[in-house]
């Protein structure tokens, strides 16, 4: 992922992120990682292997615990 970052940044849309830093400053690059971990987060759940995978999550989970979040004290 570092190298993938790196050689967007620095390569392939260095001229764009030049720009983009320079026209919407720090945050602009902030926003664009967003964008691009929501759309890689999206391809990755739509794997059917991730899918099958995230199927079993539930039976590590402490139902009790993540209830006590929403409790007022």
């Amino acid at each position: 992922m570092g190298n993938l970052l790196m050689r967007l940044l620095t390569e392939s849309c260095k001229k764009e992120a030049e720009k983009a830093l320079e026209f919407e400053g720090d945050a602009t690059m902030q926003a664009s990682f967003q964008v691009l971990g929501q759309v890689a987060g999206r391809e990755l759940f739509a794997s059917p292997e991730v899918a099958e995978g995230m199927a079993g999550l539930e039976k590590y989970l402490d139902k009790d615990k993540l209830e006590s979040l929403n409790k007022k004290k």
